[in-house]
């Protein structure tokens, strides 16, 4: 729970007891500064960190089988997919989402679909710049907008007490996954 609710379910708690008082008899009311005393200072508790993984190596072995696959164009458009995080470790999707485009931009063997695409793109359909394109029908239907012929959708995920980046590269045009890739995630 973060701070935020926990300071606002305080001051609920806090409200409930001072509203108690007032239609209470002074005997059974709780001293409030004694109250005020025993509540924690959540902003002291440290967040969860998030945990630190060098992504290069990982990404770059899966994105090395990708551009060995045959019938792939170099001239082609590929969307990246925002990657998602279905484990109980706190990663940051952001970051391989990023290692991810830059591995495939430092091959020149797609052309990729650029953030500012997909903000024209979003505007255009309407869909809320906040949208992060979890879902994969929302996702197809930006990929087919954009004209890309192939998507990449990554997912970080937990299989027997291990975890792994898994990626699989998807033809837009009939939604067939035409290759789908593994690798263990090492974590310190």
């Amino acid at each position: 729970m973060n701070w935020k609710r926990v300071q606002c379910l305080n001051f609920f708690v806090c409200i409930f007891i001072l509203n108690s008082c007032s239609t209470h008899s002074q005997s059974r009311c709780i001293n409030v500064s004694l109250l005020q005393s025993s509540l924690v200072d959540y902003q002291s508790i440290p967040s969860r960190r998030n945990t630190v993984i060098e992504w290069s190596p990982i990404i770059s072995n899966l994105v090395n089988k990708i551009l060995k696959i045959d019938g792939i164009r170099a001239d082609n458009i590929l969307l990246i997919a925002n990657a998602q995080n279905f484990t109980d470790v706190n990663l940051e999707t952001t970051i391989v989402t990023m290692v991810i485009k830059e591995s495939i931009k430092k091959n020149s063997f797609f052309t990729v679909v650029t953030p500012q695409q997909i903000t024209l793109t979003k505007k255009i359909l309407k869909i809320s710049s906040e949208d992060n394109f979890f879902e994969m029908s929302k996702v197809m239907g930006l990929a087919r907008y954009v004209r890309a012929q192939y998507l990449l959708s990554s997912s970080i995920e937990k299989e027997r007490g291990s975890i792994y980046l898994n990626m699989q590269l998807i033809l837009v045009k009939t939604g067939e996954i035409i290759w789908s890739g593994s690798c263990p995630v090492t974590i310190d």
